[in-house]
């Protein structure tokens, strides 16, 4: 896999171009339902730990690790943690959040996309935005006028297996990029699909990971498979097999992985037929 890594205690910087930096980001910032759980000076000691942090927009080129590694990840841990109450302490729970920083350091659109369910583990997460705000101003190279974050927050609950992670990584960005003149994406979608191969058939992701490993595979063979049509090639039967399978166990098992940005859209009354299922089901990375 060719694609760069950066890790920073555990935290993944992703740099992908998964939306298009068209339109101002909302202005917005919604705060989570009120609790009256206080924040409390003295964090509790607790395993909270940061997860993966993506970049969702355009990076137009710029390598933003280090801005992100030392500018904002630093200030928002330290936030985060003075913000958790001691009744936090033993819960267990993640939460996500999605914001923009402006070209200036102002943050934008901050909102919660998974949470936890629980106030006391909610608003400290969106507390270490707002007590962030404004971070330093993007990097000078960079010419967009935001980016676009999505930050996991995790407690008590262990954060997603960072070889998952990095392959989830690789297959988002080709999903979402013009891979005409990639002449490795091929290659490299296969070597993807083989390692996630390896991790279910190794038995040790918890449902989550598992569920999100099928999804990226599934998402993966799609992308193979239109690389194949293109080429005039004969997609084989059961690599079609274990990419159905792949989505029917998912929408079976009906496992949360609102942490991995993936949002299954399944009726309670499972009305939909079954190919209909699925292809709204692909419908969402």
């Amino acid at each position: 896999m060719r694609l760069a890594r950066q890790w920073v205690v555990g935290i993944l910087i992703v740099s992908a171009s998964l939306l298009a930096q068209t339109s101002a980001p909302p202005s917005a910032v919604n705060p989570p339902a009120s609790s009256a759980v206080e924040a409390t000076d003295n964090a509790a000691a607790n395993p909270a730990t940061l997860g993966l942090i993506e970049v969702f927009t355009d990076t137009m080129g710029v390598d933003f690790g280090p801005y992100l590694n030392k500018e904002v990840l630093p200030r928002v841990k330290q936030n985060w943690y003075a913000l958790i109450p001691e009744s936090a302490s033993w819960k267990k729970g993640r939460v996500v959040l999605e914001f923009s920083i402006l070209k200036d350091g102002g943050v934008a659109g901050l909102k919660v996309v998974g949470s936890s369910g629980d106030a006391a583990m909610d608003r400290p997460a969106f507390g270490s935005i707002t007590g962030s705000n404004p971070f330093p101003p993007l990097p000078r190279e960079f010419n967009g006028p935001y980016v676009g974050l999505s930050l996991r927050y995790y407690y008590n609950v262990a954060a997603p297996s960072l070889p998952l992670a990095s392959i989830a990584q690789d297959i988002r960005k080709k999903l979402h990029e013009n891979l005409s003149k990639d002449n490795n994406a091929n290659t490299d979608l296969e070597h993807d699909v083989a390692a996630l191969t390896k991790l279910l058939d190794a038995g040790s992701l918890d449902s989550a990971d598992d569920a999100a490993a099928r999804y990226f595979r599934a998402s993966a063979q799609t992308r193979l498979n239109a690389f194949h049509n293109k080429d005039g090639l004969t997609t084989d039967k059961t690599v079609n097999e274990q990419y159905l399978s792949d989505l029917d166990h998912i929408i079976a098992g009906k496992t949360d992985v609102t942490g991995w940005g993936i949002t299954i859209p399944i009726p309670e009354n499972n009305e939909l037929p079954e190919k209909s299922r699925r292809h709204r089901l692909m419908q969402y990375t």
